[in-house]
């Protein structure tokens, strides 16, 4: 029996559970969106964006239209049987017969009320609708039953058969016991049973009485299920083997037509739509079974575009990184070398720059004084020199990188050539241009230009702060601190004992106190010089290093990685 109306709170459950779901399944395809959108240069994932689209509006389609009823649409080829199924399922006429072919033109609608196909016939547009309503059937409390046209009629049929598939929430398959595996008809069907999760589709074989026992079980039913499972994708399908017409009230056959056996299962049938699909949660579970299949069509696409290219997206990855070592290789002898070529006098400033911040005491005024002079002097001779810049108060330094096209332009000739073949194997397009590859090297010399400077500003940082080590700066103001303390103490001792101390004092004070104060701070310089010509040219050499040991094309590499997770 039909299940009744079921409890407000059960309804009300069934509706959360059920936007939560969707909810999930719109962000599987959001995730998948936002992939597909790095793969930016994958000639598949342009279809995959389509598909990924046309997913999207098929789940809100779904959403806008969970409380309607479930559509259970009848389909096959013309003499399957489909509208004599229909009359038998609702036990009167509501759908023609005929010898004329093809026999249903038209969709013709079983319903319990007409508002059931109003929402419908908005989706089926100006195709012909006839529509039989029967308010006390039995089975059409969640149910719409439809017969669809022909798969073999005209194109106007054909095409308001694929509304009607488009819109269907379980299919109904029928085919004719005398000859089941009409390929056109399994063809047609096959995009759209693909849509449908398995438990959505029913094959059935009718006229069975029409055929001998031992031929419908060992033959018939037999090679319908493999053209099933090769066609369709169905493994071990349940098909149910019924006779429509024998199933029709007051049934009556002429004696010629008199059936060969009493095989029929239209009962199993009848009971399955009729009683397990005609129920609310039915309702929500297929209609969530089919947007998941949807989201898994998607990513089947996807998997299968991966795995017909799996051996030249992975050879496509070989060429990559073996590009990368040879441009890594390259960049960090370019970068090194002017790493060691940077002058002295520029790293000099650069350094007095940052010290002149970080130093106090007596030797801190004269770094501040001394890092003013370099920075000037460096300015000087910037205006003869070529590729170097000092400016501002920090002395930013860059490297001149006049060089590093021809570098690339060499490895572009020798290098480039295979990789481009390999990725466009791989289904990458638009690599082979000459334009690709001076947007990568426009984009290397750009990044380099910022991180070369970003690693000598560092690597001068570091020296800077070791330079600035509070107890280095603790022991070279130590003795001017101490000369000028002591001098200044026996000038106030004496001055309070009433002594006058002579001025020669003062002057040999004086000069004692400027010959430590020179000789600490000639100390300093000497610790800047080893700090610069030691470990500030290895540090800014490392940091450079480190700076060009990316890939070029990394996007590329990039997308590579992800389509091979």
């Amino acid at each position: 029996m039909a299940e009744a109306n079921p409890p407000t709170d059960h309804s009300d459950r069934l509706a959360l559970q059920s936007v939560g779901a969707l909810a999930a399944l719109v962000a599987e395809l959001d995730e998948l969106q936002t992939r597909l959108a790095i793969l930016s240069d994958w000639r598949p994932a342009v279809r995959l964006q389509a598909e990924l689209s046309w997913a999207r509006a098929q789940i809100e389609r779904l959403a806008d239209a969970w409380g309607a009823k479930l559509v259970v649409a009848l389909v096959g080829p013309s003499g399957a049987g489909k509208s004599t199924l229909l009359n038998a399922l609702a036990g009167r006429e509501v759908s023609p017969t005929g010898l004329a072919r093809p026999t249903t033109r038209d969709i013709v609608a079983y319903v319990a009320d007409e508002a059931d196909v109003q929402g419908l016939r908005a989706r089926w547009g100006e195709t012909h609708v006839t529509v039989q309503a029967e308010p006390e059937a039995v089975g059409l409390t969640h149910l719409t039953l439809v017969d669809a046209p022909d798969t073999n009629t005209t194109p106007s049929g054909l095409a308001a058969l694929a509304r009607v598939l488009d819109s269907a929430d379980v299919l109904v398959a029928v085919f004719s016991a005398h000859n089941p595996r009409l390929h056109d008809n399994l063809t047609f069907l096959a995009p759209y049973v693909r849509q449908m999760p398995p438990a959505s589709v029913a094959p059935v074989i009718n006229m069975v009485d029409r055929a001998p026992l031992d031929e419908l079980r060992d033959t018939v039913a037999p090679d319908l299920a493999a053209a099933l499972a090769r066609e369709w994708g169905l493994a071990s399908p349940r098909i149910h083997l019924v006779s429509a017409r024998a199933s029709l009230p007051n049934a009556a056959f002429a004696p010629d037509e008199a059936p060969l056996h009493d095989l029929n299962e239209f009962a199993d049938l009848r009971a399955w739509l009729f009683e397990s699909l005609n129920r609310a949660s039915q309702v929500v579970d297929r209609r969530l079974a089919r947007a998941r299949r949807l989201v898994e069509l998607v990513r089947d696409d996807l998997r299968a575009d991966v795995a017909s290219r799996r051996e030249p997206l992975q050879e496509a990855g070989r060429q990559i990184d073996r590009l990368g070592q040879a441009v890594s290789a390259a960049l960090t002898e370019t970068l090194q070398e002017g790493a060691g070529e940077l002058r002295g006098l520029h790293l000099h400033a650069a350094l007095y720059g940052r010290l002149a911040a970080r130093w106090w005491g007596p030797l801190g005024w004269v770094v501040a004084v001394w890092g003013a002079l370099v920075r000037v002097a460096a300015w000087v001779s910037h205006l003869g020199s070529r590729g170097r810049l000092a400016r501002g108060a920090d002395a930013e330094l860059t490297l001149d990188l006049s060089s590093l096209g021809q570098t690339l332009d060499e490895i572009y000739a020798r290098r480039w050539p295979p990789v481009a073949d390999a990725l466009a194997a791989a289904g990458f397009e638009g690599l082979r241009e000459r334009r690709r590859w001076q947007d990568e090297t426009q984009a290397v010399h750009d990044r380099l230009q910022l991180e070369g400077a970003q690693a000598i500003s560092a690597a001068l940082d570091v020296s800077a702060r070791r330079l600035a080590h509070p107890l280095l700066q603790l022991l070279l103001n130590a003795p001017v601190l101490g000369l000028l303390g002591w001098s200044g103490y026996h000038a106030v001792a004496a001055f309070v004992s009433g002594q006058f101390l002579p001025e020669s004092y003062f002057q040999n004070a004086g000069i004692a106190l400027l010959s430590v104060w020179a000789g600490c701070f000639v100390l300093l310089q000497l610790l800047v010089s080893m700090t610069v010509r030691l470990g500030l040219r290895r540090g800014a050499a490392r940091a450079l290093a480190d700076a060009a040991s990316w890939r070029l094309a990394e996007a590329l590499q990039a997308q590579l990685d992800l389509l091979l997770q």
